[in-house]
């Protein structure tokens, strides 16, 4: 593939992301989308906040209590601590995955995969 046919359809896909990322309420999707950021090799920027989608789709009332959903909320946030790394991480990102890791230990009854978040 072509530098140009490759630029052609990255702009096609991201016009498709744009039209219908209003629509999407899926972790599923969000999880697809910003895995395809990340091997296009998008900002770390635009894949944290596809990840951050991802989170909040799996947020829904009271998803703190089905162990199902708080593996996968782990899951997202440990993927997100990576990217992170590269993006820079601020105070109300601190306090968000903190928050959610009180939230999963409480439930799971064990130690968040991540050590020295909750303190």
């Amino acid at each position: 593939m072509s530098t140009e046919e490759f630029i052609r359809h990255k702009k096609q896909l991201y016009n498709f992301f744009l039209a219908y990322s209003s629509r999407i309420h899926d972790s599923n999707i969000w999880r697809l989308i910003a895995r395809i950021k990340g091997m296009l090799q998008e900002k770390p920027t635009v894949v944290k906040e596809a990840k951050m989608n991802e989170i909040r789709c799996l947020q829904k009332i009271n998803w703190n209590v089905e162990l199902e959903t708080c593996e996968l909320v782990e899951r997202a946030v440990c993927e997100l601590m990576k990217i992170n790394e590269e993006a820079g991480m601020d105070d109300e990102d601190k306090a968000f995955i903190k928050t959610i890791a009180i939230a999963v230990e409480d439930t799971l009854q064990r130690k968040f995969k991540i050590e020295d978040i909750v303190e």
